[in-house]
């Protein structure tokens, strides 16, 4: 995590918070940088995670 906060400009705190906190909502500033670091696209790096509460609201 060093390294990638040295390489990206992303505090460590919030690489751990994005690496290790389900749920986890980042910045696109903080998703972009990482997209760039590892050469991936943002699809690679997160996912989409409809909130089952407001499904059931609206079935």
């Amino acid at each position: 995590m060093e390294e990638v906060s040295r390489e990206t400009g992303i505090h460590r705190t919030t690489l751990s918070r994005v690496s290790n906190q389900k749920g986890y909502i980042s910045s696109t500033d903080v998703i972009d940088k990482l997209c760039a670091y590892f050469k991936v696209t943002t699809n690679e790096v997160a996912e989409y995670m409809p909130d089952p509460i407001t499904e059931a609201q609206q079935d």
